[in-house]
């Protein structure tokens, strides 16, 4: 099983996926991003997308690498990770559920001012890349509103509530 914690940046996506691997026995954390660096390093600059997931090797890499591990790993796989562009959620979500992986999405949904105060508190980003993020925080929000990415979580309160809400509605049973 993937669960796959997506939303805007900010939200709170790898600290729920952190507190959820701690919480689930044999759960592993996998960092996709590390994919799109891959693709950035490998890639030559002129032949590089702006945004590493708009790379046409970036679907088709996530699916053989999570379907790789959901093989082999003895418990669900947490993947924290933006996804808000219908086409791209399709080839990489749509296309492992279609090869028969359980895939339990969940998008975690605050409102903006949230969003905003948290991602002024990521000063580990570059300036420029922490701006690039606050320009999405609005249209990915708009986007992740649609059906297609459901099940929606309400991410403004306290993360311990949304890792709750995420292994009730997983129907994973945590060991205590």
């Amino acid at each position: 099983m993937i669960i796959w914690i997506n939303g805007p940046f900010g939200v709170g996506k790898t600290t729920t996926a952190r507190r959820l691997v701690k919480r689930v026995p044999n759960s592993t954390l996998i960092n996709v991003e590390k994919i799109g660096s891959l693709i950035r390093g490998l890639v030559p600059r002129e032949l590089r997308s702006a945004d590493w997931q708009h790379d046409p090797l970036w679907p088709d890499l996530n699916v053989r690498v999570l379907t790789s591990l959901d093989r082999r790993a003895a418990g669900p796989i947490v993947v924290p990770m933006t996804l808000w562009e219908p086409l791209i959620f399709d080839g990489i979500v749509g296309e492992l559920r279609s090869s028969g992986i359980e895939v339990r999405h969940f998008a975690l949904m605050a409102p903006l001012e949230v969003l905003t105060r948290r991602m002024r508190k990521h000063l580990w980003i570059q300036p420029s890349a922490r701006a690039w993020r606050r320009a999405m925080a609005e249209p990915c929000l708009q986007a992740l509103k649609s059906e297609q990415f459901a099940l929606h979580v309400d991410a403004s309160g306290p993360v311990d509530v949304v890792v709750d809400t995420v292994l009730t509605q997983s129907g994973l049973v945590e060991e205590r």
